[in-house]
């Protein structure tokens, strides 16, 4: 190649690896986005399950303890019955004190839409249902305010937990325990 050939190459190689890398960074944007729920900033139905699975995998390798909880809170529809603006932003204050409450290393996504949650939790089932219920005492406690609404409220929840047994589980078995512990714990609810 001579010369004057190289010089009209050189640009447009750079041209095409600025494309190139446009196109990669688009690219993480939609995927990023495609995992995420764009109400509460969360990972998503989608991205949880890809995480759950990763999750169940390193447990079965190194035989370490995993629970999964579902999270609904208690009487949601009186907010959004008053506006959905309301229930949105009611969901965004509920995920902020939540994630406040958590430990570090547990996982919380969106769980499909509502006012559902999953987590994933790395204790065994009766210490992640523990921590649990000392999280739903406090936020019954938790008094937050709505200027916009002209509202103060706080926020109840119900959950189901399911431990992950070894030779047992898939993720579907073990968000179908979830689920079941959950409706269960819904009927003690209304039923006292």
């Amino acid at each position: 190649m001579c010369c004057q050939h190289s010089l009209f190459f050189i640009p447009a190689l750079a041209a095409l690896l600025a494309i190139i890398l446009l196109l990669i960074n688009k690219l993480k944007y939609y995927f990023r986005l495609s995992e995420t729920d764009e109400l509460t900033s969360l990972p998503n139905y989608r991205s949880f399950r890809r995480k759950l699975k990763k999750a169940l995998l390193i447990h079965k390798k190194n035989d370490t303890a995993i629970s999964v909880a579902i999270l609904d809170i208690d009487g949601f529809r009186r907010f959004n019955n008053h506006s959905y603006a309301l229930g949105d932003k009611v969901l965004q204050d509920f995920v902020v004190s939540l994630k406040g409450d958590l430990p570090e290393n547990a996982f919380m996504a969106r769980f499909r839409l509502g006012d559902e949650f999953v987590l994933i939790l790395p204790y065994p089932m009766a210490k992640a249902t523990e921590k649990l219920n000392g999280i739903a005492e406090k936020s019954k406690s938790r008094i937050h305010k709505n200027k916009t609404h002209k509202m103060e409220y706080s926020l109840s929840f119900s959950f189901g937990v399911a431990g992950f047994e070894k030779g047992k589980d898939s993720v579907e078995s073990l968000l179908e325990k979830a689920e079941q512990a959950l409706k269960e714990n819904k009927k003690l609810k209304s039923n006292p």
